[in-house]
């Protein structure tokens, strides 16, 4: 166990060292962003020291650079042009973690024979740190519930993103199996995310799920996956806290009663035509929307 840690650890070039910074920043990233973007800011930092010039004439050959880059173009808009520039261009300093998407690239391959720069390794320890969130939620609800936390209150908007995503890349282990991995450990680990997925019951990052997973199915034709999905959407409509989740999304397209219904045909409108060229990010505060 130790001579496996050790060689982990051993660091010969530039590149080890950004990949083991890179991998500590996939499995910290489900279970606390503070803790996970000192990871990546210490990588980037690494990566362009050693290869600035060279890195970035690759990155322009990637599809996803130019994507990248409206992005940013777009969200330094609404920063500048928005309601409060003070606050949403300090907080654009995220920005600086979207290297990250080039460097994955770049630093994990498919045919690598280190399998600190495969590219499985990052999605395991992704994985890894979203099974270990779920174990915590699964302990942390029910401490919650006892000292008579609501149920729907227990949950956040965050960590159930993360669950899906983590899902889906069990969905293409499933698929592809590209690692010999006991079913019996992957089916304990899919079984817990899943779990932290329902956990949070939130309506927006069910459906979202569904309708990937079905994509996926339908893209690689496994179709035994898409009825895999439907049986469990209706298993999940017995559980009588689902079913109220699922009875109060139709309150939220209601007129009267539809806070979502409200915020999309009436408040959405008047602020993009205050705001044309956007908010920036976290520009907008609840007066607002008044």
């Amino acid at each position: 166990m130790v001579s496996v840690v050790k060689k982990w650890l051993t660091v010969r070039n530039p590149q080890d060292a950004v990949a083991l910074l890179l991998l500590g920043f996939a499995l910290c990233l489900p279970i606390s962003v503070s803790v996970a973007q000192p990871f990546a800011y210490c990588a980037i930092v690494l990566w362009f020291f050693y290869y600035g010039r060279s890195s970035l004439r690759e990155w322009r050959s990637s599809p996803f650079f130019w994507p990248v880059v409206v992005f940013v173009v777009l969200l330094l808009t609404g920063a500048l042009f928005g309601p409060r520039p003070e606050f949403s261009i300090p907080r654009s300093r995220r920005l600086l973690l979207l290297p990250v998407i080039f460097m994955m690239g770049s630093v994990f391959r498919l045919d690598a024979t280190d399998p600190r720069r495969s590219a499985l390794a990052p999605l395991a320890l992704f994985v890894a740190g979203g099974t270990l969130l779920g174990i915590w939620d699964m302990l942390r609800v029910p401490v919650e519930l006892a000292a008579g936390t609501a149920l729907y209150d227990t949950g956040n908007m965050r960590d159930p993103q993360l669950y899906m995503v983590s899902v889906c890349m069990l969905i293409a282990w499933w698929i592809y199996r590209p690692a010999a991995i006991p079913w019996p450990v992957i089916s304990v680990v899919t079984a817990i995310n899943v779990v932290g997925l329902v956990l949070h019951f939130k309506r927006g990052v069910w459906i979202a799920f569904a309708l990937a997973a079905l994509l996926v199915s339908g893209l690689t034709r496994r179709y035994q996956l898409a009825v895999l999905i439907i049986l469990g959407m209706v298993a999940l409509c017995f559980i009588p806290q689902t079913r109220e989740r699922l009875q109060l999304l139709q309150e939220e397209l209601e007129q009267r009663t539809g806070g979502r219904r409200v915020l999309w045909s009436e408040v959405a409108p008047g602020l993009v035509q205050s705001y044309p060229l956007g908010a920036g990010f976290r520009g907008l505060e609840h007066e607002d929307y008044a």
